[in-house]
């Protein structure tokens, strides 16, 4: 049985592990913030990225990334690393999905 036979296990688009740096800046006026942060995991519809601070769901976001590019993004969950590791692990849902990244396999 292929896995998107199983309700819940379909994907939009494929996930391409890699490591980019992307500032983004919160366009929530009661939380206001700029950080550079990077990224685990991308897609066509989002990331999975490491932050040092906690970002709650919902969030608006602007992303920008070295080669120019702008997207808005939001928070859908953010999670602690571990006792031992400080930082968060943040999925982000892309406003507008696309090729943001900038890959031919996104």
């Amino acid at each position: 049985m292929h896995t998107s036979d199983i309700p819940g296990t379909f994907r939009r688009s494929s996930r391409v592990p890699m490591a980019l740096p992307v500032t983004i800046i919160s366009l929530e006026p009661k939380a206001q913030f700029l950080e550079t942060c990077e990224t685990l995991v991308i897609s066509a519809h989002g990331c999975a990225m490491l932050s040092p601070i906690r970002l709650e769901a919902g969030v608006p976001l602007q992303f920008r990334v070295n080669n120019g590019r702008q997207t808005t993004a939001h928070v859908v969950d953010c999670q602690p690393l571990g006792s031992d590791q400080p930082g968060w692990k943040v999925a982000v849902k892309l406003d507008l999905p696309g090729n943001f990244w900038g890959l031919s396999s996104c």
